[in-house]
Parts: structure tokens; C-alpha cells; sequence
């Protein structure tokens, strides 16, 4: 004798119930929607982010009279604001303690409508220590660059164009020289038929040059840090003999990420080699420095804006 049907077995061809399938969409729904707003959240939290990085480097070069000698790098701010009047970098800088305090270039963006965030910035760093400043790639299409320079110098900067000081302890000699980007024309140049890497080629054994007859050195050049853009142009830095050069330029990379680094950078294409940290070629220590602002994308991932500490050991 055949059983009675269950009541609470399903009848052939009857309609499924659909509340448990709306429950399932309206809780990935949920899902979805929170991890939208915490990554959101992250990014806008890691955007607004400063960071104090400290590198240290050592050289037998340096001479002992200059152990310790410490600079903060400053890089590609693109006009942008940390705090009101820019007193959280400010201050960030300050607690640095810096005995010089390097600029190396893209202080105002292309797009900004004024310099005076850049210039207001200047003036507050030069209240703390000497401020040396080189010209990055958004200088040479921002159309105020001019009054920017002058306003610099106004302020008590020392632009750097491929020229140097020579700072003096105890009879030993430090130089802090500086070149512009190679989209920025120096002082008497003409635009030649040249490769970036041969005009930046040519500025630095100018430079070096300039250096080894004026510095007063048994050895040639005194001991030199140079501020340049271009991270990328390492093998030039190399190649003159520049014993710390410190560079910007590659945002990070932009997005960051884990166990790759840098995802893409101007002039190095994606996953760039140079984006941060502190590479070696020869005797030639090249920092690099993440950055401050963006010019590739509106944001920055998993990359905070960072200052950083430099300071010289032997």
C-alpha cells in the first residue's frame, strides 16, 4: 500500500518559494555595500595620510666632520595642503630636526590656479632650516614658473640650477648642488637634438666640473648630494660620480602592491623598478622619495604621502 504523501514534501511542478533566494541577493547586497564603504573609507583615510620615512645613509667618502648631517626630502607636493596652511607637514618637517631641507621638484602642479600654497609652504620651511629646491617636469608647462622661481628665491630658498653650495665644517666640505628636470630649460640653454639621459648627461659633468675646480679639495669635488627629479636617470648620477642623489618623480609607483611595489610610474611604464627606498650603483646612492602629491590619478593606493629623513653616516 502506498504511502501518503507528506505535506511538507514539494508537489511536483509547484512554484519554488522565492524568499529564500531574496534573502541570499539582499545579503550579498549588504555584503557588497559594506565592503564598498570600508574600502572607501581606507582609501580616503590612507589619502590623507603623512608619513615620516627615515633612510640612512653611509659612505667612507663622507667626510667625519658631516656624520649625522641630516636632510628632509620634500617632493612632489602638486600644490596640495596637509592641514590648514599646511601645518601638519609643517610640522612633520620640524620634528625632523633637519639641518637642510631638500625640494626636489613638481612643488606646484600643472593644473594649480597660484603658487601660493608652494610659496607659503617655502617660507614656513625656511623658519626651520635651509631650504634647497630643484625644478621637476610639472614646472616646465606650469605657466607661472617664473614668478614661482623668483618667489622662491624671495622667500629664502636656494634654487639649484645646475649649479651647488658648499657648506664648511671644521675645514670639511659638503656640497649640495642641483639640477632642473630635462623638460625644464636652464638658465642659457637652448632646446638641442638630444635624448633626456644626454642633456641630463651633459648638466652633470658640467656640474662635476664646476665642482672639482672650485671645491678646493686635494681629491677633486668635496663630498656631493644632489637633488634631481628623475629617479630613473641613476646610471647618469653614476656615471659623474655623484655620492647621494635624492629624487622623486614616481608617486611610489602610485598603487602599491604587496610583494610587487610600484604599479606604475612617469617615464618607467608599469611595475617600475625606481618608485621608493634606497638603490646603489657603483659608489652613487640614489634615495627616492614616494611623495607627497598625484599627477597620474586623482588618489593613490596602499601608498601614503611620505616625507623623508636622510640622514649621512660613515
Amino acid at each position: 500500500m502506498t504511502a501518503p504523501l507528506s505535506t511538507a514534501a514539494r508537489v511536483p511542478g509547484a512554484p519554488r518559494r522565492r524568499g529564500g533566494v531574496w534573502r541570499a541577493v539582499l545579503g550579498s547586497c549588504t555584503v557588497g555595500l559594506l565592503l564598498t564603504l570600508l574600502t572607501g573609507g581606507w582609501l580616503v583615510w590612507d589619502n590623507q595620510r603623512l608619513v615620516t620615512t627615515q633612510r640612512f645613509v653611509s659612505s667612507e667618502a663622507l667626510p667625519e666632520e658631516f656624520a649625522g648631517f641630516r636632510v628632509v626630502q620634500v617632493s612632489d607636493l602638486h600644490s596640495r595642503s596637509f592641514g590648514e596652511d599646511n601645518a601638519h607637514l609643517v610640522e612633520a618637517v620640524r620634528a625632523a630636526r633637519p639641518d637642510a631641507i631638500a625640494v626636489t621638484g613638481d612643488l606646484v602642479d600643472r593644473t594649480s590656479p597660484s603658487s601660493h600654497v608652494a610659496l607659503d609652504l617655502v617660507e614656513d620651511l625656511q623658519e626651520i632650516a635651509p631650504v634647497y629646491y630643484v625644478t621637476g617636469n610639472h614646472e616646465e608647462l606650469y605657466p607661472g614658473t617664473p614668478e614661482l622661481l623668483l618667489g622662491l628665491e624671495q622667500r629664502g630658498a636656494v634654487v639649484l640650477r645646475g649649479d651647488a653650495v658648499v657648506l664648511e665644517r671644521d675645514g670639511a666640505r659638503l656640497a649640495i648642488a642641483g639640477i632642473d628636470d630635462p623638460r625644464v630649460l636652464a638658465p642659457g640653454e637652448l632646446r638641442a637634438e638630444q635624448t633626456e639621459e644626454q642633456l641630463t648627461l651633459d648638466r652633470l659633468r658640467a656640474l662635476r666640473e664646476a665642482l672639482e675646480d672650485g671645491g678646493g679639495e686635494a681629491d677633486g669635488a668635496p663630498f656631493t648630494v644632489l637633488l634631481s627629479h628623475r629617479p630613473e636617470m641613476i646610471r647618469e648620477y653614476a656615471a659623474t660620480g655623484m655620492d647621494v642623489v635624492l629624487a622623486g618623480h614616481a608617486h611610489g609607483g602610485q598603487v602599491r602592491l604587496p610583494l610587487i611595489g610600484g604599479l606604475i610610474a612617469p617615464d618607467q611604464g608599469f611595475f617600475p623598478r625606481f618608485t621608493e627606498g634606497v638603490h646603489r650603483r657603483d659608489g652613487t646612492a640614489l634615495v627616492i622619495s614616494r611623495g607627497l602629491g598625484s599627477s597620474i590619478a586623482p588618489i593613490r593606493v596602499n601608498n601614503p604621502a611620505e616625507i623623508v629623513v636622510i640622514t649621512l653616516e660613515r
